[in-house]
């Protein structure tokens, strides 16, 4: 508790006779202007060299939501979003057209995308003139066999998922797809498994990283 005390005590009185410092800046003439600019700056630097570590880190994590929200575009991990041009998106229902897939796999895919937009921006769903709309279909799920990896000596299964995705900006045309755009992702278990065992996990696996990769396609270099 004193270690915190001091901190404050000795941070404030430095605090106050930088701001004092920068109210007293009172430049007539070019040279006193930049001069009074360059002190200015200078000022600003010292105040936020005495801010602990801790202290700054608190600072940086409320600054940099502010500065997102104040510009209107919703930019993380290289994805960006203007908000000042589109606001609302729709997933239609997937079709599903690869045999051997579960009947409510298309029913998954599509909940799982919407999710996924809902958790990772702030556009909102619906489906009356909504600004983005994203169409797909499952064409492929499959089971293979696949050899050895390196290092081990049997063999494993692989189920694959393919689905063909339609990105529209009913915004701006020129960012909608001009042809759907096939994603893909799989999950590898023991041969001595019955997909039955593994499936809803390994569609788990493949879905998420599958959305991950359709919103980044979507939504990268706007």
């Amino acid at each position: 508790m004193a270690k915190k005390a001091t901190q404050k005590i000795l941070f404030q009185p430095y605090l106050f006779a930088s701001t004092s410092m920068l109210g007293n800046l009172r430049p007539k003439g070019q040279q006193q202007v930049k001069a009074g600019q360059k002190l200015q700056k200078q000022a600003s630097i010292c105040i936020f060299a005495q801010i602990p570590e801790r202290h700054m880190q608190r600072l940086i994590l409320l600054l940099v939501p502010l500065l997102l929200l104040g510009s209107g575009c919703y930019s993380f991990k290289g994805i960006s979003i203007d908000y000042s041009e589109v606001s609302t998106y729709f997933v239609e229902q997937f079709d599903n057209n690869a045999i051997n897939a579960p009947p409510a796999i298309s029913v998954r895919l599509t909940e799982d995308l919407k999710e996924k937009i809902r958790t990772e921006s702030r556009l909102l769903l619906s489906d009356t003139d909504p600004d983005v709309v994203f169409e797909g279909t499952v064409v492929r799920y499959e089971v293979t066999s696949e050899a050895p990896q390196p290092g081990e000596v049997t063999s494993i299964n692989r189920l694959t998922i393919v689905t063909a995705i339609q990105y529209i900006n009913n915004v701006n045309e020129q960012k909608s797809w001009k042809k759907k755009q096939n994603f893909q992702f799989f999950f590898d278990f023991p041969s001595d498994q019955a997909l039955t065992q593994v499936e809803e996990e390994a569609i788990t696996a493949i879905s998420e990283q599958m959305m991950e990769d359709i919103f980044n396609a979507a939504f990268t270099d706007w």
